[in-house]
């Protein structure tokens, strides 16, 4: 129900929709990386970021920038935890106007008022380059949505974590009717690709004490997903099988007829073989577990515990999806998952283009 949400509302009448997406990792900048290159993001402590500090990669970014697109990122503080700028530059987003450099709070100062402020700053660089006919790759990262959730009601009344994150929900659908409305007036609406995801779910106790910790849970890695493409769709298409952000690379460069340049590891929204696939979720560094989903069954390693999980359905692992340990299922998950986080180290690696040894 979207009634109290009509922007998306609005959107999703011309939209793929994707109700099993899920993101690869429960952390920011990893879940981005493989948002905008359809990499699989490092299990390992350091993400590749750390590790490769002259990464650059052939992502979607680079590809539309070497086209003619002005790439950037508009955020209410400056990208520069665990050298996020470095990891945006490798990707090929070349510009990050934000509101707060040194992204400390003033005394009486809410992320809030600096979200809003920088939605000001994107409603002035479309002015603008629309005003030249340029095109553009623009991400817009509001901070307010990100947990602990606050209370932005008017009487600050509500009290569940549920309550609160519809309420957000609801204040982003109003920032996104605004860029909508602005894009309609300047006639680019029924020209322009628009993605609404999350970049993960909640992954700590402080945003929601009732999180079970050391486990992959859907609260963490089930995410939304619209994409608005109104020069291919005339009405909803809903994507009858799960998703991962590695597939919102492919589906927007597809659409864009950017053909990819490096060998992605995801797909098209519309690729039928997305339903045979093994999709994999990463979170050892962040909640010490692994996982994938194949033939319709959730499965996870917790690493420190050594256990394995199955479920059917739905990722949400309880004492009855346990596997025996010492069965030939516990150690085909193990090497299954070994196998994934050790070609991922030698893939992106491989394609990240280093000159150091």
């Amino acid at each position: 129900d979207l009634s109290d949400l009509p922007t998306l509302q609005r959107l999703r009448e011309r939209a793929f929709i994707a109700p099993q997406h899920h993101t690869t990792y429960p952390y920011t900048n990893r879940a981005l990386f493989s948002f905008y290159s359809s990499l699989y993001p490092s299990s390992l402590t350091r993400s590749f970021n750390q590790q490769l500090p002259r990464m650059e990669l052939q992502a979607l970014p680079h590809r539309l920038g070497v086209r003619g697109y002005r790439t950037g990122i508009v955020s209410p503080v400056a990208i520069r935890f665990e050298e996020d700028e470095r990891m945006y530059r490798a990707l090929g987003f070349d510009d990050f106007p934000d509101v707060k450099a040194d992204g400390k709070l003033a005394d009486g100062e809410s992320m809030l008022a600096l979200d809003r402020g920088a939605l000001k700053l994107l409603e002035g660089a479309l002015e603008e380059l629309i005003d030249r006919d340029e095109r553009w790759f623009l991400a817009f990262h509001p901070q307010i949505g990100h947990a602990p959730w606050p209370d932005v009601s008017l009487d600050g009344g509500l009290e569940t974590v549920a309550e609160r994150g519809r309420a957000l929900f609801q204040l982003q659908d109003r920032w996104l009717g605004r860029l909508v409305d602005l894009l309609e007036r300047k006639g680019r609406l029924e020209q322009t690709l628009i993605v609404f995801t999350a970049d993960h779910g909640i992954c700590t106790k402080l945003g929601d004490p009732e999180l079970v910790a050391g486990r992959l849970d859907a609260y963490s890695f089930h995410v939304p997903l619209l994409v608005w493409a109104p020069m291919v769709l005339d009405e909803t298409h809903r994507v009858p099988w799960l998703t991962s952000h590695v597939d919102v690379a492919p589906t927007l460069g597809h659409l864009l007829g950017v053909a990819p340049t490096l060998p992605a590891q995801g797909s098209p929204l519309w690729d039928e073989r997305l339903a045979r696939r093994t999709t994999f979720f990463f979170g050892n560094h962040y909640l010490g577990a692994d996982g994938f989903h194949r033939g319709g069954e959730f499965v996870m390693r917790a690493h420190v515990a050594d256990e394995v999980y199955e479920a059917p359905g739905r990722m949400a692992f309880q004492e009855q999806h346990l596997v025996p340990r010492d069965t030939p299922r516990h150690f085909e998950v193990q090497h299954v998952i070994r196998r994934m986080v050790g070609l991922q180290e030698t893939w992106v690696r491989h394609f990240a283009r280093r000159d150091e040894p």
